[in-house]
This record gives structure tokens, C-alpha cells and sequence, in this order.
């Protein structure tokens, strides 16, 4: 998970240069005529002279029709048309032309007479009048289609968590997280006792575990802390935890808790006397954070995470794994009130995946955002679907390109001629992490260090090589960070927002800026899902 601001796209007015020529023929016509009888020849030309020569026009000259194409899958291909007849077969990504070229003063008209498979791509400065020189302006860019059998979920289904991209506002009137994806929840002490709803919980595909502000819980139910009940590691001591993010650390106690999500008021599906950390947990034995925590990154706050806590919905089922209980690694601890130390942390004790605590619809999830305008919109809602192809309304999305990720839950990705080994889609990122550097330098924005300001929106394709065979193309879109700090500084829903990552990266973060108008699947470790045809952990998006 890490957390930026905010960017979006510029537009470039085109203007149409006109230009026409005349030619002026000027031709002699010569008249021949006879009378009988030796008539008057006066008009014949004397005999051995040269007659004036006829004019000759000047050569026309001929310019070709062309542009650029972008965001085309590797291996599809599209049919463009100009003024309806001449066509042009484009496989491949760049510049393209007409073989039939026009007159200067000639009217074209671009259009695309046949689709790629799976996409839809548009033209933009497609007609105009030819000049005297060579037309290269016709942009072509294309995107994935609706899909063909997309989830058919909706609020209030079971299944069906309700999400919300606002910049959690409401936490931080001075600051705000564009595509910052926020869900709410009801968390409840075992059997129900004490309760509290619980907004701006940010949903996380780049971790494991639900994690609360203790301020936010008190906040609304001062009674709910001290009923959740804590999880012990030996008589008199209670369990810590220590959990890092890119943009700092998280520490607090492990409690026990009912959660609450999705149908109608929260009652949708419930996930039973689970471990959560507790973040700033009062509890006199964990209220001092452990210097082999602090020295882990900065601690965070529910001020600077601009969130009431985080809901880790990854790849994995537990948020340390085999490795935390074979090793004492500094992520859980024992805390006696004297000092907090780090211990091993069997699996069925670690804090878990709260999907796949649940008793069914436990094998992933799916987040469906919408598609919006490229500068973005002021807001913007969407749906986390618990389960995939568990009932009638999860069913995978046949359209999804499938991504089996490895032991470190990430993919290869070959991304604007870099080779990125480490590569991962995480809802938990805000902006896509990008190498700056490749076949297409992406320019750094002056006035907002380390965002990406490349002028105008544009899309690369990002080739992508998962475990278990798989592979296949994702079209990443980058806009103009600057532009959208300066055009729309209200927005919190930005599609394409990119930060540079410094140096020579091996990695690419796709964040949230990437889920629009997507369907993102999260396969959990060791699972299967029908469609997907591999087996857990893996990712699934539509191109």
C-alpha cells in the first residue's frame, strides 16, 4: 500500500491549416477555314513558321494521411478507413499511414472500419483538409471494452461491499487522497455485545488483514475497545504487532472481533471472532511502539493515512505466513507490560485475510470501478465482490487477463522497454509507480516533484509474464499530474495518475488510478476459481 495525491489529463487543440492553390491554364485556339475558288488563307500561319506552343499545367502535388496508434493489445490488430476507401491495416503500436495520399487542398476523414478483438479504439483530430505538407496528427487510442460477462453484482447483494473514492474529506478538512478506495464496515465485539460502524476503511489488494484506528473505534463506541478481547502469547502478556507499509509502520495490539460487510445494513456476510490489529491500542502493554518497529519507517496516524484503517484483501491468507512461525521476525511480539519482544506467531493465530476467514464466497474478491472521463470526476463509488465465480453474480470475467503471481505475490512486466521483475496491482497505491526512464521518456513534473506531467494523456502497454504460463498485455494510461493539480484541484477520482520511481526501477506498482472502468481480481493463495484456470495466488484484470 502507499499513498499520493493527485493528476489528470490535458487537451491539445488542433487547428486545422488550410491551404489551396489555382492553376490557370491559358490555351491558343486556333481557327482553320477554306473558301473555293482561292479563298482568303490569311489565317493559316506563313509557310515555315512554328506555331506558339500550348500551355502546360504545373505538376499536382500529393501528401500522405497518417498518425499514431496506442494501447493496442499486442498480437490484435485494427482496419483504418480514410474518406471511407482507402484502409490501412495497423498490428502494432506507433506511427501508421495511407498508402493513398491526397491533393493538397484534399479533405480526409479517418475513422476505424474494423475493431480489435476485446477493445475499442478512437480517433481524435480525425478529419481536416491537407495542406502542403504530409498529415501526421490522426491519434488513435485504444481501450478495453465493456466486458462481455462482467459481474453482475449490486449494493445490497449479499456479496456486495459499497465503495467510495471522496479523498476521506471528511477525516482531514486541510488534506485529501485522490483514488484513496474507502469501504465501510460494521466491527463487533464476539457475539455482538458492543458494535460500531466504521467508515473510510481503505481496501487494500496489496496486503492482508483488517486494521483499525483505536481512536476511530472509541470515536464512535467508547465501550467497543476494552470488549474485544486480546490475544495472549503467554500468562500475563498480550500479542503486538509491528506491520510495515511503503508509506510507514502500523503498530497496535491483536484483538478479536466480528466483521460485519456488505447486503443490507452490513448483514450481508459475517466473518466470526477474527484477529485485527488495533492500531494505537490504549492497553498500557502495547501503548510504546518497539524500536525494532519505530526504526521499520514513521508510525502511522488515522490524520496521516487519511483513513480509519485499512482492510488488507490480498493474495495471502494470513499477513505473515509460514515464515513468521517458524522465525521471530520483528512483526509480532510479546508484550508483558516490561517490554515488547519479538516471537514466532503460529498461523492460526496471525491476523488473517478477512476474505478467506469467511465460510463461503472465501476464495478472492473482485473490485469493479467505473470508467471515468480522463480528467477524472469529484467523486466516484464502485463495489468489492467477496468471492469469484461462487455464485450467479461473481462469475469471472471471461474478458480478464490472468496473472499467476509468485511466492512475493508479483509478476514480470516488460514496461516501456524496462524488464520489471517485481510488479504487482495494489488498490491500496493511489497513483501507478512507474519507471520514468524507457522507449518513451516520461517527463517529470516541475511544480510537483516525482509525478509524471507528460502534456498530454497517453497509454503504454504494459507486457506482463505470471507463473503457471500465463501472460498478457495491460494498457496503462498516464496524464498530466500538474494539469490536474491546477484544472480540477476538488477531484478524488483521477484515472492514470503516475509517480516516478527514481533510479533504474525492477519494479511497477499498478494503483488505483488503473482499476477504472476495470474489473481487478484477486485470486487468494491455494484457491481456485472458475474461469481463472489456475490455481491461487493470481491476479485477473481486463485489459
Amino acid at each position: 500500500m502507499r499513498n499520493h495525491s493527485k493528476s489528470s489529463q490535458a487537451s491539445n487543440v488542433a487547428r486545422a491549416i488550410r491551404a489551396g492553390f489555382a492553376v490557370l491554364l491559358v490555351a491558343a485556339l486556333y481557327a482553320c477555314g477554306g473558301g473555293g475558288g482561292g479563298g482568303d488563307s490569311s489565317t493559316a500561319p506563313p509557310i515555315g513558321s512554328t506555331p506558339p506552343p500550348t500551355g502546360t499545367a504545373p505538376a499536382a502535388l500529393f501528401y500522405t494521411v497518417g498518425g499514431t496508434v496506442s494501447g493496442l493489445n499486442q498480437g490484435a490488430s485494427l482496419v483504418l478507413s480514410n474518406n471511407g476507401s482507402s484502409q490501412v491495416t495497423v498490428t502494432a503500436n506507433g506511427a501508421f499511414s495511407f498508402s493513398a495520399s491526397l491533393p493538397a487542398a484534399g479533405a480526409y476523414d479517418v475513422t476505424v472500419s474494423t475493431q480489435p478483438t476485446g477493445q475499442v479504439c478512437s480517433v481524435s483530430h480525425a478529419s481536416g483538409t491537407v495542406g502542403t505538407a504530409n498529415v501526421n496528427s490522426v491519434s488513435v487510442v485504444c481501450t478495453a471494452t465493456t466486458p462481455s460477462t462482467a459481474p453482475t453484482a449490486v449494493v445490497g447483494d449479499a456479496n456486495a461491499v459499497p465503495l467510495v473514492l471522496d479523498g476521506g474529506r471528511p477525516l482531514n478538512a486541510g488534506a485529501y487522497m485522490a483514488n484513496a478506495v474507502y469501504a465501510t464496515i460494521e466491527i463487533c465485539s464476539p457475539g455482538g455485545a458492543q458494535c460500531a460502524i466504521i467508515d473510510h476503511v481503505i481496501v487494500d489488494t496489496g496486503s492482508t488483514g483488517l486494521r483499525l484506528f483505536a481512536s476511530a473505534l472509541n470515536a464512535i463506541n467508547p465501550s467497543l475497545l476494552a470488549s474485544l478481547p486480546q490475544a495472549s502469547t503467554a500468562a500475563g502478556a498480550v500479542t503486538g504487532e509491528c506491520e510495515s507499509f511503503a508509506s510507514g509502520t502500523t503498530w497496535g495490539g491483536v484483538r478479536n472481533a466480528d466483521l460485519h460487510w456488505g447486503g443490507s445494513n452490513y448483514a450481508g456476510e459475517t466473518v466470526a471472532n477474527i484477529p485485527i490489529q488495533v492500531i494505537g491500542d490504549t492497553d498500557s502493554r502495547v501503548s510504546t511502539i518497539p524500536a525494532s518497529c519505530s526504526n521499520q519507517g514513521v508510525s502511522q496516524t488515522a490524520r496521516s493515512m487519511i483513513a480509519n484503517g485499512i482492510i488488507g484483501v490480498g493474495l495471502t491468507a494470513k499477513d505473515c505466513g509460514a515464515s513468521c512461525a517458524l522465525y521471530a521476525y520483528p512483526t509480532y511480539y510479546q508484550c508483558d507490560g516490561t517490554q515488547c519482544s519479538p516471537v514466532t506467531m503460529p498461523l492460526a493465530n496471525q491476523v488473517p485475510n478477512p476474505v478467506s476467514a469467511m465460510s463461503s464466497d472465501n476464495n478472492g474478491s473482485m473490485i469493479l470501478l467505473p470508467n471515468l472521463p480522463t480528467g477524472g470526476a469529484s467523486s466516484s463509488s464502485g463495489l468489492l465482490i467477496l468471492g469469484i465465480s461462487t455464485r450467479s453474480n461473481n462469475q469471472f470475467d471471461s474478458a480478464s487477463v490472468v496473472l499467476g503471481a509468485n511466492g512475493n505475490r508479483m509478476f514480470a512486466s516488460n514496461f516501456n522497454g524496462n524488464t520489471l521483475p517485481y510488479s504487482f496491482i495494489d488498490s491500496g497505491s493511489s497513483v501507478n509507480y512507474l519507471a520514468s526512464t524507457g522507449t518513451v521518456p516520461l517527463t517529470i513534473c516541475t511544480s510537483s516533484p516525482n509525478f509524471i506531467c507528460p502534456g498530454a494523456s497517453i497509454t503504454l502497454t504494459a507486457n506482463n509474464t505470471g507463473t503457471q504460463g500465463t501472460s498478457g498485455a495491460a494498457n496503462v494510461l498516464i496524464v498530466d499530474a500538474q494539469l490536474s493539480f491546477t484544472d480540477q484541484p476538488g477531484y478524488n477520482a483521477v484515472p492514470g495518475l503516475s509517480y516516478a520511481l527514481s533510479g533504474t526501477p525492477s519494479e511497477m506498482d499498478l494503483g488505483a488510478s488503473f482499476f477504472y472502468g476495470r474489473v481487478i481480481s484477486t485470486l487468494i493463495e491455494n484457491q481456485i476459481a472458475g474461469g481463472m484456470a489456475v490455481t491461487g495466488p493470481a491476479f485477473g484484470y481486463t485489459p
